[in-house]
């Protein structure tokens, strides 16, 4: 009989093992593991041939040594015999337990077998017998547990491999495969082969990882690294500064330990620290903020086992405690409540978030010095990474220090990782000399003095890896084999030193000194994940819960897993394995077939435990569902495969809702995965489809997500589902808007909303109706505006729908101004309220542009000014680029309005430099035209020539009043400086058509057309343009007309008149704020006086000079100098 535990074959009967003492159960439970092994096949050359024509006996006679001397020689060596095959015999190495030098062993028995049948052909009577041996290295599956298994104890390609290198090795030889080579080639050399090419086929294995060292490992060496780090944290607080270094090696170097090292001394210092600690997460797309969430949810104190109340309470008063700024306190709670597991809290985009999270960060570092740990970042998302960046690049003047510990495939990966950063510094950890090594196996050993040949072997195995050398020490004690001798520590008398090849041989072997039970649960654990817990365990293994304590607590007294202090499941004990590469070589045995019903079982578990923070596990319950679903399809196992298919869709949902909140590009992953496993006929993929296209939308894929938006929309059009179909449409235009496509966007929310009309009043309707309004407020359509936003307003009410609510009310608010009545402010002053209040982000970056363009219209420039940098402000604290760009045009317009050119031209310039790389041309065009002004007016009439060549035709193309209106009549303005009339009034009349139906644009630029229609000589189009205007809606309206009528008269000659328009147009210009306005007035008016000979002429002049002067104007100045030398010429 076997012993289960290690291996030792019993007499039958045996209750325990006479070799470790394990018990013998008799047949108990049988299973089966996927283990790397070695098989060694030998078969004799020729003896099928001689058999067929000698006696049976005669065949027996030779057989029967034959088998035995093989049969004993495999196992002196620690392997068992799989099966005899006729006159071929199949060894096996690494069943039922792993040896770490399993290569080796079946070679030195391969070569034993060529000495034996050498010496037995000595002397003989009969033919010499001859042998071709082949051994090959692999992954397999075994059979494990008491009982005969001759025969069936080894099963996968790994035994065909060495079968296939029998046939190629030369007769009494050995042919060995490329794993075998690799594994052993520090004990043999080798010749190559001439082979098929099958035989030599490389099998690619990814290499786990290391998360944590244990702490009481001795900290040896990395003198250098650790001054650096410490050095790093007193540069943070002296500057005081953001400090980002990144440590790096491979796995079981000591860069947990290194870590754990400076975490001691500097909690042992007295000034106070905040060292918030998480870490990647190996598998799955979901996970990729997993590192801040542990942060998060300790600041918080939030257990796993917390109720939603319970997870927000703690979050709001951690907060509570952080900022006295209500509105900034909601708005970090609105974005941080995902990373706590609250489910659905608020929207936003990616750099929302991140300023959301840099914040909180900055809060805990403004109280005390914070250090950031983010392990394993080689498995980071590139989300993650981009936030750490973030924080690197925009915090200032507070105490922090960021590590990332990372396997060097972080910068094969990112290869800018850290790079051109001041304040970024990079450790790499070598492996230790000898002299470190050997004072680290010391402590190991608690300092025991080691005899040289011992120290030598741990020496050589270790390789300078901590890991290694702790793992080795550990297997060596395990066993027995190494033992005290007073203060020394020698080696067993007449006990083999297994000296294992790579770390998943020293964990396997580790491994295999544990009863089967034991394994079996470990192994369990290994797929819940790093850390795990007792009722976890249970729920998997089916083992009662005591029991599963019991054995857990063996695993920990040997030290493959350990206990956590502080569960994070109330009523769960939580364990840890020691090393992640412990549980990557567990998980890695467990048969496929087996995995699939104990992921489902992992899965049903925490469904079972989320209760209503179920949508914060969506992404391990993707991961679990996903890989059953995977193993059931590979495997070919029974069951019902459409509802683990279902299941793992709407955890991959679940995901991807959660993700949107946080991620844009994670949550495109999982809809994208979540579509993929659904046929095309399924009827609620198209819904997923939806998810999908918007997301794609928020990460500014904007032609993908058309092609996704059509997809959907045909799917839902196939299922009849009009309510998805006319949600699609409305989402769709976002995409559309967002390239300046208006005239589709409009037809989209036209067919939108004529759909969901059908249906009734709902959600979907409020956002189409509130969408709608935004598209008619930008159309300058303000009556429908205010129509659509009522209804919107009404719906979201009803609905309770708060940020459609504040979209409302902003686009309410904007069209009753323009409307020309002034309670259109307060709406916009309630929707700002509201949306600070409510913590709504896009909404209210909105809010303020609204109502700061409605500022600028009724009040004047200066106030417009105030609301545009709080505008950018918020725009910018939360992560809204865009809508910090567009907050920044608008203040370009006002700038220009108070004089400040200078600012205005680096402003544009910037805002131009961003859209080309990051917007699709609206804004540029915005930026182009505004800068080309300030060029012309200061006399740069070339630079001011080639920007118009580029903004003009995007203007025409986007189809803006907003933007047409200030376009065409600057463009007009630049060609008449040209000289060129008939262009500039060209542009004039199409200034004059393109606002046709937009009153409120045309009146904002009409002082800058009728200027240009007179100087050409245009002056009944003048008087009839000005005739056939309406009554203005705004104090800025009425000054532009004004303006114009004063050039009109000025133009007919009528310059008493003009003279008194001029005046009273520069006192409103005065009093509105707009300074380059009022000196053309001024100008116009010492013109008009010069006419008439009043003596007021030159001192008009005079102040109108200054003011150009001032703004750097030399074509205004110069146009000045001339009518001001004729009128002091004149003057008596």
């Amino acid at each position: 009989m076997l012993c289960p535990a290690c291996g030792e074959r019993n007499p039958e009967g045996a209750r325990f093992c006479l070799r470790c003492g394990a018990p013998l159960t008799g047949p108990g439970r049988r299973g089966e593991e996927r283990k790397v092994v070695t098989v060694l096949f030998c078969d004799l050359v020729g003896f099928t041939a001689r058999s067929d024509r000698a006696d049976p006996e005669d065949v027996r006679a030779t057989l029967v040594p034959y088998h035995a001397s093989i049969k004993r020689s495999i196992e002196v060596f620690g392997g068992t015999i799989d099966t005899f095959v006729g006159d071929g015999v199949v060894g096996v190495f690494g069943a039922p337990v792993s040896h770490e030098d399993d290569p080796e062993r079946a070679i030195r028995v391969g070569l034993r077998i060529l000495e034996e049948i050498a010496a037995s052909n000595d002397g003989a009577s009969g033919p010499p017998l001859s042998v071709r041996i082949g051994i090959a290295t692999g992954e397999a599956m075994v059979a494990v547990g008491p009982g005969p298994q001759v025969g069936e104890r080894v099963t996968g390609e790994v035994v065909a491999a060495a079968m296939r290198l029998q046939s190629l090795a030369p007769v009494d030889g050995i042919a060995v495969d490329e794993a075998t080579r690799r594994n052993t080639r520090g004990h043999f050399s080798f010749e190559a082969l001439t082979g098929d090419g099958a035989a030599e086929a490389w099998r690619p294995v990814e290499l786990a990882r290391v998360v944590r060292e244990r702490p009481r490992t001795p900290f040896v060496g990395r003198v250098e690294e650790s001054a650096l780090l410490r050095a790093a944290y007193r540069r943070a607080i002296a500057e005081p500064s953001v400090q980002l270094v990144t440590i790096t090696g491979g796995p079981g170097v000591g860069k947990s330990r290194l870590l754990q090292e400076v975490a001691d001394a500097l909690e042992a210092e007295a000034a106070l620290v905040r060292w918030r600690q998480g870490r990647c997460l190996p598998y799955g797309d979901g996970v990729g903020f997993w590192p801040l969430s542990e942060m998060v949810k300790a600041e918080a104190a939030i257990l796993e086992s917390d109720s939603a109340e319970q997870a927000r309470g703690k979050l709001e008063r951690t907060l509570g405690a952080l900022t006295d700024d209500p509105s900034e306190r909601d708005w970090m709670l609105a974005r941080l409540a995902p990373l706590a597991g609250l489910g659905e809290v608020g929207g936003g985009d990616r750099m929302e978030s991140y300023t959301a999270w840099r914040r909180f960060f900055e809060a805990l570092a403004a109280r005390h010095p914070l250090v950031m740990v983010f392990e394993d970042l080689h498995w980071a998302d590139p989300a993650l990474l981009g936030f750490i960046e973030h924080v690197v690049d925009w915090s200032t003047q507070l105490p922090m220090l960021i590590v990332c510990a990372a396997r060097p495939e972080l910068y094969e990966l990112w290869p800018g990782w850290g790079g051109g950063k001041r304040n970024s510094a990079s450790i790499s950890l070598p492996a230790l000399s000898e002299t470190e090594t050997a004072v680290l196996l010391s402590g190991l050993l608690d300092r025991a003095v080691l005899p040289a040949d011992t120290q030598r072997v741990l020496l050589e195995r270790s390789g300078g890896n901590p890991l290694y050398a702790e793992e080795f020490v550990q297997m060596l004690t395990d066993r027995g084999i190494l033992e005290k001798a007073g203060r020394s520590m020698r080696l067993a008398a007449d006990r083999e030193i297994p000296v294992p090849e790579t770390i998943q041989a020293i964990i396997a072997a580790r491994l295999d000194t544990l009863p089967h039970e034991t394994k079996a649960l470990l192994q369990d654990a290994s797929l819940i994940g790093k850390v795990f817990w007792t009722g976890a365990v249970a729920s998997v293994s089916g083992m009662d819960v005591d029991e599963v304590r019991r054995r857990l607590h063996e695993a920990a007294v040997l030290e493959l897993i350990r206990p956590i202090r502080s569960s994070s499941m109330e009523g769960e004990e939580e364990y840890a394995f020691w090393h992640i590469l412990v549980r990557d070589v567990a998980t890695a045995q467990i048969p496929r077939s087996d995995r699939v019903a104990k992921h489902r079982a992992v899965a049903g578990w925490i469904e079972s435990t989320a209760g209503e923070r179920i949508a914060d596990r969506g992404e391990l319950l993707a991961y679990h569902y996903g890989r059953a679903l995977e193993l059931a399809r590979a495997t070919g196992a029974d069951g019902n495969l459409e509802d683990l298919r279902d299941r793992t869709v709407r955890a991959l949902v679940l995901a991807g809702d959660r993700a949107a909140h946080l991620d844009a590009g994670s949550a495109e992953r999982h809809f994208r995965r979540a579509a993929d496993r659904l046929p095309e006929e399924h009827p609620e993929r198209p819904r997923i489809l939806l998810r999908l296209a918007d997301a794609q939308v928020s990460r500014g894929s904007f032609a993908a997500s058309r092609r996704t938006f059509d997809l959907a929309t045909a799917g839902l059009l196939a299922v009849d589902d009009m309510a998805g179909v006319g949600l699609a449409l409305a989402l769709k235009t976002r995409a559309l808007q967002r390239l300046g496509d208006l005239r589709d966007s409009q037809m989209l929310l036209e067919q939108a909303i004529s759909i969901l009309e059908q249906d009734g009043p709902g959600p979907e309707l409020a956002r189409a109706y509130s969408r709608m309004a935004g598209h008619w407020l930008t159309l300058g359509r303000f009556e429908r505006c205010r129509e659509l936003a009522e209804r919107a307003l009404a719906l979201t009410e009803r609905f309770d729908l708060p940020d459609e609510a504040v979209r409302a009310r902003q686009n309410l608010g904007a069209a009753r101004c323009q409307l020309g009545d002034a309670e259109g402010l307060a709406d916009l002053w309630a929707a700002l309220r509201q949306g600070l209040e409510l913590g709504i982000g896009v909404e209210t970056a909105v809010t303020y542009a609204n109502l700061a363009t409605q500022l600028w219209l009724l009040e004047g420039p200066a106030i417009a000014l105030q609301v545009w940098d709080s505008a950018v402000e918020f725009a910018e604290v939360r992560g809204f680029a865009t809508e910090a760009m567009w907050s920044r045009c608008g203040r370009i317009e006002v700038l220009f309005d108070l004089g400040r050119w200078d600012e205005v031209e680096w402003i544009a310039s910037e805002v131009e430099a961003w859209d080309r790389e990051e917007g699709g041309g609206q804004l540029r065009a915005f930026a182009q035209f505004r800068r080309a002004e300030v060029l012309a007016n200061r006399g740069r009439i070339a630079e001011a020539v080639l920007l118009e060549e580029e903004f003009l035709p995007r203007v025409r193309i986007l189809q803006r009043a907003e933007f047409l209106g200030p376009a065409l009549t600057i463009g007009a303005a630049l060609e008449l400086r040209r000289g060129h009339e008939a262009t500039a009034l060209g542009l004039v009349e199409e200034f004059l058509g393109s606002t046709q139906e937009h009153v409120g644009y045309r009146q904002l630029y009409l002082a800058d057309a009728v200027r240009v229609l007179v100087a050409c000589g245009a002056t009944d189009r003048a008087e009839e343009v000005l005739g056939d205007e309406p009554p203005p809606r705004n104090q800025r309206g009425r000054l532009e007309i004004q303006a114009a009528e004063a050039a009109l008269a000025e133009a007919r000659g009528r310059y008493e008149e003009a003279a008194a328009l001029y005046a009273a147009a520069a006192a409103g210009w005065l009093s509105y704020g707009a300074t380059p306005e009022r000196a053309v007035a001024l100008l116009g008016e010492g013109r008009s006086r010069k006419a008439i000979g009043d003596p007021v002429a030159p001192e008009r002049l005079r102040t109108a000079r200054e003011t150009f002067e001032a703004l750097g104007a030399e074509p205004w100045t110069d146009e000045v100098d001339a009518v001001l030398t004729d009128a002091e010429a004149a003057t008596p």
